[in-house]
């Protein structure tokens, strides 16, 4: 090392040291007391994973801070799952929850079961209590046994007809219990019915499905519960999870706050009837947009669906980044939300004292495409003709682990890269490691870069959304790299193992940006925002209330000189006028953006159509349709929209309005664009 570069550590460790000694007397100060609603809590997800990632961790983290501050929550999910009540002894087994404050509940296990009242009894082909301990006869040709290849416990019998048809199969799970039985089709193969089974012989619930020999998968015709009150059918499962979700709402009049982790389980909270009791909201873990900020990604569609339609009380956003975002795109909305991600511990309480293995990069990633493990792996080739003993240590794992394997294995990195499968102690991992690596197409916020740093091992990563340069700040705990630039990264992986002292800075320095996200800090922001959320919800049903017999209609329209004029005729009264601002405002109709808006006055409103900032929010985002309404508002932006219809006198004609060009009445009489291309 130069003197040039001596002086630069110098001057770097004095910096850090001011720096963290800055901090901890602003940590000294007394935090406010910290006190979350007290209401009932229900966390939603579609399925506990058995090796469950980012999203699951954060979930029962929640619950579990929650918990130590006295509030008791439910972790919902809805997906059949054989091994659920497995799996949850597992997560309390390893006290990621306490279960005197946490339930997790199944909809199948915790609802339809212990609400059933059987009407028909299955007769297995084998009644034990674990169908591993019965002796078969493993020459009969009619029957099949499909068993697991590690524990080689059965999973599946299958009965065949004569003619080598499947008739029906039985499924146990891992306790060698009866939980399903299939039946199959004689002339398309297919499952045309479904028994879910309790109890060895008990039927709970039938699935029938339509037959249809062109298709390659049955459709579901109904589903059949047996409840204690009497028989229910339901054309899908959206309607039983709504059923469950309906049961929850209205078993007391105490307030609840249905948070959805899951995007996929948007639908069958936000379109189900929400009682004045009831709170619905979202938590976002992932990039909502493809490849363009301006394109809405296609599971993120029901939720700005419902934001428009304001059945959602609260989203919540895990960096300020994307909230930010969201915001460009979507307009203000003061039920946007700010709960940044914690861990269960802090720097200050890693009081084991490992020593870093000098040639260990570590990777903490489930092996899917949008971690982009490939990227770490290619970076290995460069990595080892500078530093032979380097070594990268994967854990995790997933569907392209075959693909990996094939590609370490091109690349001749057998003796320095590594698949090590899932690990149950990744603190130890982190802390043994010289540094961390990321190099993710997008993410939430990354759990994996929280636990490095909380463990003081720097990271190098992409600097992809969301969270990476948050977390990490280039040249002071770590390095971050442009995406996808393999060769950079790989320069930076060298750059660390050779150089101690900047190994031993980054390290120390990963203190100060894990403090920021302590668990007091955790508490505060979710106090907050849910404070925040119960005030706004307030402020909006009053308005809601005050607007409900406020009526707008579009009357007139005229165009001159590029310049559009819109009169609008309103039934009713609104009191306080002065306090209520009314917006005539455009929304992009496939990804729900807020295009444009103009006040409105006098019932009159215009604007120059042909104008720039109009003509660049249209092509920025790709806009075929602008649909319009009207919101009201106070100056605090609690607000309530409604469609802008129009009168029946105008715009009947076919296609556009000769007028502008643009302006057209929808099938249902609502004022619309059609944009030209």
């Amino acid at each position: 090392m130069d003197n040039d570069e001596r002086l630069r550590v110098l001057i770097q460790k004095w910096f850090n040291k001011h720096r963290r000694k800055t901090l901890k007397n602003n940590q000294s100060q007394p935090q406010p007391h910290l006190q979350i609603p007290d209401m009932e809590y229900y966390f939603i997800t579609g399925k506990i994973k058995e090796n469950y990632g980012g999203m699951t961790k954060s979930l029962l983290l929640r619950a579990k801070l929650f918990g130590l501050k006295n509030i008791s929550s439910h972790f919902l999910t809805f997906s059949y799952d054989p091994e659920f009540s497995r799996k949850v002894k597992g997560i309390i087994a390893k006290q990621k929850v306490n279960p005197k404050m946490t339930k997790i509940q199944n909809m199948y296990v915790d609802f339809l079961i212990p609400n059933s009242k059987p009407e028909e009894q299955y007769q297995p082909s084998h009644l034990a209590d674990n169908i591993n301990e019965v002796v078969f006869d493993h020459e009969d040709p009619s029957i099949r046994f499909i068993r697991d290849e590690q524990t080689n416990q059965i999973e599946m019998i299958e009965f065949f007809h004569q003619n080598q048809h499947m008739e029906k199969r039985e499924e146990y799970n891992t306790q060698g219990q009866l939980h399903k039985v299939s039946y199959f089709s004689q002339e398309t193969g297919k499952v045309y019915q479904e028994l879910f089974i309790y109890q060895h012989t008990h039927i709970y619930m039938k699935k029938e499905y339509v037959d249809l020999e062109e298709e390659s998968k049955n459709k579901l015709k109904e589903m059949i519960w047996y409840a204690q009150e009497g028989i229910k059918t339901f054309k899908n499962e959206k309607a039983l999870r709504q059923e469950w979700l309906m049961n929850i709402q209205y078993k007391s009049d105490r307030k609840k706050l249905f948070l959805v982790d899951s995007r996929k389980q948007d639908k069958y909270v936000f379109q189900l009837k929400k009682r004045s009791s009831s709170y619905y909201s979202a938590i976002i873990h992932s990039k909502h947009y493809e490849t363009e900020k301006t394109a809405l990604r296609s599971d993120y569609n029901e939720l700005f669906s419902q934001i428009r339609k304001q059945k959602v009380d609260a989203v919540f956003f895990i960096t300020e980044e994307q909230k930010t975002d969201v915001v460009k795109q979507f307009g203000h909305q003061n039920i946007f939300f700010l709960t940044p991600h914690t861990l269960d511990r802090s720097s200050h309480q890693v009081q084991d004292h490992y020593m870093a293995d000098p040639h260990k990069v570590l990777m903490m990633a489930r092996l899917t495409k949008i971690k982009n493990v490939i990227d770490a792996i290619r970076s290995f080739q460069f990595v080892i003709k500078e530093v032979p003993s380097a070594r990268l240590e994967i854990f995790g794992s997933g569907p392209q682990e075959k693909q990996l394997k094939q590609e370490i294995k091109q690349l001749n990195l057998e003796k320095n890269v590594f698949l090590k499968g899932f690990t149950q102690h990744p603190d130890v991992e982190f802390r043994t490691a010289r540094m961390s690596i990321s190099t993710s197409v997008f993410e939430g916020c990354p759990l994996s870069i929280m636990e490095s740093i909380v463990n003081n091992c720097p990271v190098i990563t992409y600097n992809y959304d969301y969270g990476a340069s948050t977390l990490v700040k280039n040249d002071f705990n770590g390095f971050v790299v442009e995406q996808y630039e393999v060769k950079q990264l790989a320069n930076k992986i060298i750059e660390l193992l050779k150089n101690d002292e900047q190994y031993q800075i980054f390290s120390e320095n990963c203190q100060e940006i894990a403090e920021r996200y302590s668990i007091s800090n955790y508490y505060q922001y979710w106090v907050t925002a849910l404070h925040k959320m119960l005030e706004v919800r307030e402020k909006r049903d009053h308005i809601q209330r005050m607007m409900k017999p406020i009526h707008f209609k579009l009357i007139d329209i005229s165009s001159k000189h590029h310049v559009l004029s819109l009169d609008l005729q309103m039934e009713g009264v609104i009191e306080n006028r002065k306090k209520v601002i009314l917006e005539l405002v455009g929304y992009d109709r496939d990804n729900h953006a807020e295009l444009f808006s103009k006040n409105v006055e006098d019932l009159k409103v215009s604007f120059p159509i042909g104008h720039a900032f109009i003509k660049a929010a249209l092509q920025r985002n790709k806009t075929k349709y602008v649909d319009f309404y009207i919101r009201m508002r106070d100056e605090e932006f609690n607000e309530i929209t409604q469609r802008l219809p129009i009168a029946e006198h105008l715009l009947n004609e076919k296609g556009v309005s000769k007028i502008d060009g643009v302006s057209y009445k929808t099938i249902k009489g609502n004022y619309s664009w059609k944009v030209n291309k």
